[in-house]
Formats: C-alpha cells, sequence, structure tokens
C-alpha cells in the first residue's frame, strides 16, 4: 500500500494547524511554492525565501532530506517599485527592476530537512520607502508568482527623545514605571519593543568590556491611523531582568551602566495578519483559517521597519538603584556618583 506525504516547508509558521478533508490524498503528484519575504528598507540587504509544498509518494521523512524537494531550480526572483499600483520605467521605456542573487552561504539548522542546501535570494539595492514594491517570481513551467506591498518609511517617537531624555525607572525609595510614546503609522499594524541595556564590566584587573543584554517587550496592535500609542515599562521588572540575564562574575568584578537603546520594530498589514491568523488560538474553536497574500503560490510578502533611539541614559536614581536595590547590588554597579558596592 502507497504512503502518500504532505510536506510543507516554511520558515516563520506553520500554514495549516490541522488536516483538512478539501483535498484527496491520493492525488497525483504536484508541488505549491511557499514563499515568505519581509522587506525592510531600513535594512541594508533584503532576503526572499523560495520553498516547495508539495504532495509526494515517498515517506515524509526521505522526501524531507532530498534538496530537490524543497528547492526551485532555474529561478528568477525580482523586485519592481510601483507609483501605487503603477510600474516605474527607466529611459529606454523598460520596467524598473531589481534582480535578487541566490546565495547558498546562510546555514540552516539541522532537523528533519534538508540542510547542507539552503538557496536565498537576497539584494543589497537601496529601497525607496516613497514606493510600493512587487514581488516577481519566475520558474519555469508555473504561472509568474506575485504580490505587492507597502513600506513603514518612518516611526514618530515622542518619548524616549535622545536629545534630552532619561530613562527613570526608580524614585529615591521605589521603583517606576516609565512610559514609551509613538505615533502609529498609516502602514504600520503591529509595534514591538526591545530594550537593550548597555553595560561596562570591569574584572578586578581592570580589564574592561562592554557588553549588553535584550529585553523584549509585549507586541501591540494599533485601533487607527495617527493614534497615539504608549506601553509603560515596569521598574521592578527592569531590576529583576538585569538580575536573571548577568553572570555575577567572578568576586571583585563591578560593573558601570551606559544606556539603553529602544529598538522598534513595526510590521506592515500583510504581515500582522499572517501573524495573528497563524498564531496560536486563544478560543475555544481552535480551526483558523490560513492566510496568504501570494498569487499562484502560499506564503507572505510584507514590509516592516526598525528605528532606535540609541543609548539613553538612566536617571541618576536608576543608576543610584542598580547599585543599591537588594535584587542587583550583588551585581557591583556603579551609583551615579560612580561609588560602588552601594557606598
Amino acid at each position: 500500500m502507497k504512503k502518500t506525504s504532505l510536506i510543507m516547508v516554511f520558515p516563520l509558521l506553520l500554514l495549516f494547524t490541522k488536516c483538512s478533508t478539501d483535498f484527496d490524498i491520493n492525488a497525483d503528484w504536484k508541488d505549491i511554492a511557499v514563499v515568505y519575504g519581509i522587506i525592510d528598507h531600513s535594512d541594508s540587504v533584503q532576503y526572499i525565501k523560495i520553498n516547495k509544498a508539495f504532495l509526494g509518494n515517498k515517506d515524509a521523512y526521505i522526501m524531507a532530506q532530498e534538496s530537490d524537494s524543497l528547492f526551485y531550480p532555474d529561478t528568477e526572483v525580482f523586485l519592481e517599485p510601483l507609483n501605487d499600483t503603477s510600474h516605474l520605467y527607466d529611459n529606454y521605456g523598460n520596467i524598473e527592476r531589481i534582480k535578487l542573487e541566490e546565495t547558498l552561504d546562510i546555514q540552516k539548522d539541522s532537523g528533519i530537512f534538508a540542510y547542507d542546501y539552503n538557496k536565498i535570494f537576497y539584494t543589497t539595492e537601496t529601497l525607496d520607502p516613497q514606493n510600493n514594491y512587487r514581488l516577481l517570481i519566475k520558474i519555469p513551467g508555473k504561472e509568474n508568482i506575485s504580490a505587492t506591498t507597502s513600506l513603514v518609511d518612518d516611526l514618530n517617537i515622542t518619548n524616549p527623545n535622545s536629545s534630552y531624555s532619561k530613562v527613570g525607572f526608580a524614585t529615591t525609595t521605589d521603583f517606576l514605571s516609565y512610559k514609551v510614546e509613538w505615533h502609529a503609522h498609516p502602514i504600520g499594524e503591529l509595534y514591538g519593543l526591545m530594550l537593550r541595556f548597555h553595560y561596562r564590566e570591569i574584572t578586578p584587573d581592570d580589564v574592561a568590556t562592554d557588553k549588553y543584554i535584550d529585553w523584549y517587550q509585549v507586541t501591540k496592535r494599533k485601533f487607527h491611523d495617527n493614534e497615539k500609542m504608549e506601553m509603560e515599562i515596569d521598574g521592578s521588572a527592569f531590576y529583576s531582568f538585569v538580575a536573571s540575564n548577568i553572570d555575577p562574575g567572578i568576586e571583585g568584578t563591578k560593573r558601570k551602566a551606559l544606556g539603553i537603546d529602544f529598538i522598534f520594530t513595526v510590521a506592515g498589514k500583510e504581515l500582522a495578519l499572517y501573524i495573528e491568523v497563524n498564531g496560536p488560538s486563544e478560543g475555544i474553536v481552535q480551526e483558523r483559517p490560513s492566510f496568504s497574500n501570494i498569487s499562484n503560490g502560499l506564503g507572505v510578502f510584507s514590509s516592516r521597519f526598525t528605528k532606535t533611539v540609541p543609548l539613553v541614559e538612566l536617571s541618576s536614581l536608576t543608576e543610584n538603584m542598580l547599585s543599591c536595590s537588594d535584587i542587583t547590588k550583588h551585581l557591583r554597579f556603579a551609583d551615579f556618583n560612580n561609588n560602588y558596592d552601594c557606598q
């Protein structure tokens, strides 16, 4: 008796969470292109991942180890800038296109799928945030695959502002919440924030090393354009995070806080919807619809944007609390006056 297997290859989330009765498991072999592309004009490199989702008549684990079961040969990938929905043309009347190159240099983690060969398409061309972009994929023997997205061009962050702000997580006697504020972008749907805490570590023999730890916050979704959005960072949680993620090291080691990077990431509407639809269900009904904005394929093509407010200083009271609180004093952070051991 033949065993028919279904393999889905996708690097972000599973597109289907349970079996469907809408397809014939004894159907002839066929493949479907699965595309994952998140472009970000604030990044120096853009990547597009293309794999196969297919039905076959071999054991799933055997097919998963065959690279030609996962990738298409002779694939061409382009990004086309659009003025709204209209193509742009060069001086010779040709549609403007950025052709992506292939790379095999990005290693894939080992697992049930073949990992000795990992083909990804990329470009280092600068993207114009004023344009929309159309993804065009040409695979011999298949209909052209396409998708379109707009770009998030910027993010209006009102607090912190690196020119004058300081982060306050403490008063003289207690912890304090710190409020981060920004305005929602017309294209951006989901907003993520990561705090990167920089500090200098000094060994007993005066060898100084600059280090950092990353603290991810809860993602927020906007309700309307230009909405004033905010996020409160709990002060006691900050000190607990520092205590849990910094090794005290050898006796005599001391530290100095250098500041915090506030790193915002904004997800475009297609990516936000993809995450929302394909995330875990919180309700009683577990069956979820799948989402794809790829024409003649499956997956997601969307945009994101990253903006950093770098090295915002800590307030003097925040530094003093790092040095003296019961939660962090074992780490020997300097207080505002550069005294150690809570002097």
